[in-house]
């Protein structure tokens, strides 16, 4: 394993030997590093059996990432086993001798989609809505034993009908969601003395991440796998609990003392990553949370840092003013992009940002999302007819386009294989085997795009969404991929409202190209939510959109809700290495909003 240097605390959870621990890992302090290297101790000092250690995380992406870390210091053949808690149940089940797939979370929202939107006769966007709503509640009362529905939820009667629906929707595929292999491995191991033994021999150590995300099944099932030894090794933090929507609770890990009396605990309170600034910040603002461990933390790295604190008018000269600074950051401190993040509570917020970076060709990256107007799939649609219109033989938007609408066009003629040819619409005309019928749509389509040629950009959009009929395709292909009819005429009249600003198809032509000059690279800055910031780290972070309302979020009423909230801008804060920009506006979509209370806990800034 070679030499460790870690500190007294991280070396103190490395050498403990056996019974229960834990570990209170504040961020950057570096849990993963004493996990890794814990496993090492118990194979080395303890003669431990690699099979006999479990460790258990929530994502694949994490238990892959600790498995790498730690085979890069035990490169030897072994059989520890890393992985989520879903993996392990399910695995326990099915060596158990239960035989069924896995109805996961997207397969939950299809299906209660439809339910909604048959029961309810609601659009798309609204059941997918009140789907979630539903799978929300549902989760959350599985998982902390309650039977009564939250306030604003779907009334009783309508919430069992749900329930119902999809309980017959699981069985008919003979599916287990997560909470069914929650609670199936936990009745499984109550019930059968032997099957609870047995896993009980094989997994000797127990070691589990991220402790502070865990819900309450979750923990009973992992106490019942640790009671014979009580070998269980906890890392977390309660300050970082950022996902009760899930039902996790920090209350597992504040009460972990409890379930063990006799456990040592050890605190990991250097900060490896943030400046000082900005971890006396955040000391400073997670200190007004009540129930929690005490701990504070102090830096590693002190100053060359600096956090500032901008108030714009609107949330336009706060998204051109974030942009300036990212740009002068790049030129002249030399950040790269890739090392810069736009951290936002939801993800609508970043969008008048992204549009900023864009205008000033700075790129991004966004995964899952798409914002630039001319990105999205109904403008490259409508941009390829227009650019049809002007020169007839742009063999990519003809291929783009012509069964846009349907026109029965057959593969041979707009496939690749035309590309060397020069195929375009009037070689389509004098093609002699078109038969009468589609002789007649690609006259058509001639025929549209020659009107197109002669209207002003914002009238050729609206010719092509009413008399073409591209509208209803619209709407069709974006009901069949789960994208809303609001979305879609949003998108449409974003377009409209664009088109109107240019005199000539050229001009609308030249400015699509120039807002797609900056696309979304893995080098441009990351915009991501808060949550999805959740483990990762940045030389400089910008956050937004501090009001009352926003951060913390208007839904966030009760103590418990607004002391998350204030666990997740914690998260969010300490993402930064360096430099930390923060930012709200006095209005917010045109109504007043009062700066987050949030930006006082952080103390003299």
């Amino acid at each position: 394993m070679g030499e460790i240097r870690q500190n007294e605390e991280q070396m103190a959870a490395i050498r403990h030997g056996k019974g229960p621990m834990l570990v209170l890992a504040g961020p950057g302090t570096g849990k993963t590093t004493v996990i890794t290297h814990r496993i090492v101790h118990l194979i080395q000092e303890y003669k431990a059996a690699p099979e006999e250690i479990l460790v258990i995380t929530f994502t694949k992406a994490a238990a892959e990432e600790m498995r790498a870390r730690f085979h890069a210091l035990w490169n030897r053949s072994n059989c520890v086993e890393f992985g989520t808690f879903h993996s392990i149940f399910f695995r326990i089940l099915r060596e158990s001798g239960v035989r069924a797939g896995v109805f996961d979370e997207q397969t939950g929202r299809i299906v209660m989609t439809a339910f909604f939107e048959q029961r309810l006769g609601l659009e798309r966007e609204e059941a997918q809505t009140k789907g979630e709503e539903f799978l929300c509640h549902r989760s959350r009362r599985i998982n902390a034993g309650e039977m009564a529905v939250q306030d604003n939820a779907l009334d009783a009667a309508l919430y069992e009908d749900a329930d119902w629906y999809y309980e017959e929707e699981k069985k008919k595929r003979n599916c287990l969601d997560f909470d069914d292999m929650l609670l199936r491995t936990r009745a499984l191991l109550w019930t059968d003395p032997a099957a609870l033994l047995r896993w009980q021999m094989r997994y000797t150590y127990i070691l589990v991440d991220e402790f502070q995300d865990i819900n309450p099944i979750q923990y009973e099932i992992v106490k019942l796998l640790a009671a014979r030894t009580e070998n269980l090794f906890a890392v977390g933090d309660d300050d970082q609990s950022i996902y009760g929507f899930r039902g996790a609770s920090p209350r597992c890990l504040l009460r972990f003392p409890k379930d063990y009396p006799h456990c040592r605990i050890v605190r990991l309170t250097v900060n490896y990553r943030c400046r000082e600034i900005i971890v006396k910040a955040a000391g400073s603002l997670i200190a007004h949370n009540a129930e929690r461990f005490e701990k504070t933390i102090s830096a590693n790295r002190r100053g060359g840092a600096e956090i500032r604190l901008f108030v714009y008018g609107t949330e336009e000269e706060q998204a051109a003013s974030i942009a300036r600074q990212v740009l002068r950051q790049h030129r002249e401190k030399g950040v790269s992009f890739r090392d810069m993040a736009l951290l936002v509570r939801t993800q609508e917020q970043s969008r008048p940002v992204a549009r900023a970076l864009l205008e000033a060709s700075i790129p991004y990256q966004c995964p899952g999302a798409a914002y630039s107007l001319c990105d999205h799939w109904i403008a490259k649609d409508l941009t390829a007819y227009l650019r049809l219109a002007v020169d007839r033989r742009d063999l990519a938007a003809l291929r783009l386009i012509a069964n846009r609408p349907k026109r029965g066009i057959p593969g041979f003629l707009i496939g690749p294989s035309q590309s060397t040819q020069g195929y375009g619409l009037q070689d389509w005309l004098e093609a002699e085997k078109l038969s009468c019928s589609l002789r007649a749509e690609v006259e058509e389509l001639s025929y549209h795009l020659r009107k197109l040629q002669r209207m002003k950009p914002g009238r050729g959009l609206r010719y092509l969404w009413w008399t073409v009929g591209y509208g209803h395709y619209a709407y069709v292909y974006g009901d069949q991929h789960y994208v809303t009819r609001r979305h879609v005429r949003q998108i449409y009249k974003r377009l409209c409202l664009e088109a109107d600003a240019c005199e000539t198809l050229e001009d609308w032509l030249g400015r699509q190209r120039e807002s797609g000059a900056s696309e979304m690279t893995e080098e441009g800055i990351h915009i991501m939510t808060m949550h999805g910031a959740k483990g990762l780290e940045f030389q400089s972070v910008w956050i937004p959109d501090l009001s009352e309302g926003i951060c913390p979020h208007e839904k966030a009423v009760s103590v418990d809700a607004v002391e998350e909230e204030r666990r997740l801008f914690y998260v969010a804060v300490t993402r930064a290495r360096d430099d930390l920009w923060l930012s709200r506006t006095k209005k917010v979509e045109g109504l007043a909003r009062k700066a987050s209370r949030f930006i006082e806990d952080l103390g003299d800034l």
